[in-house]
Parts: C-alpha cells; sequence; structure tokens
C-alpha cells in the first residue's frame, strides 16, 4: 500500500479497531505520502497516526518476494483467518461497515 492512496482505508479501519479487540490489525506500506520507499520514520508514522501495530515498510525496490505472495497494488486489504488463510481481500478502498461485518463473521 502506498500512504497517499491509502488513507480512507486506513482511517476506516482505524475507526473499527475498537469493536475487534480479538483481532490483529497490521499494515504492509510500500511508499510514503511522496511515493519513497517506506523506512522506519514512515512506519512509525502510519503507526501513529493510524494505531497500525506492527507496520511492516518496504518500497516497490525490495518487495519481489512480497509481490509474489500478493499482487501489486495501491490499496489491497486482506482479512485472514487465524490459519493464516486468506478469508476476504479487497483491491481499492475498503469500506469499514464492510470490513467489520467479514470479521464479525470470523468471529
Amino acid at each position: 500500500m502506498d500512504v497517499a492512496t491509502t488513507t480512507d482505508t486506513l482511517s476506516g479501519i482505524q475507526s473499527i479497531m475498537g469493536d475487534h479487540s480479538g483481532v490483529r490489525f497490521m499494515a504492509y506500506i510500500g511508499n510514503d505520502s511522496y511515493g519513497i520507499p517506506c523506512d522506519q520514520s514512515c512506519a512509525a508514522e502510519v503507526s501513529s497516526t493510524y494505531g497500525f501495530n506492527p507496520v511492516v515498510f518496504g518500497g516497490m525496490a525490495d518487495t519481489s518476494s512480497f509481490n509474489s505472495w500478493v499482487a501489486p497494488s495501491n490499496t489491497k486489504t486482506y482479512l485472514l483467518h487465524s490459519s493464516m488463510e486468506i478469508y476476504w481481500e479487497k483491491s481499492s478502498t475498503a469500506n469499514e461497515v464492510v470490513v467489520s461485518g467479514r470479521i464479525d463473521n470470523l468471529e
């Protein structure tokens, strides 16, 4: 995900985190809001702004192994079952009501 194109999804998921205390939320950020590969400072900003912990980071130069599992996309949201299987995925902005409903189906 790139921060600049993903703020709606990050904000939306932040708004439902408290409703799903048994769920672990994390973010993978490829580039910061200026298009520069995300580093520790960028990851810390995403974590403090949106409440995600952990924030995994790395720009497009070092995502080859990541891209072998996930197709590149500006915004991609995954909901993983506790078995680490992908239960649901969404390309583009993910509406928090939809994400919350999908989580409810898993709980």
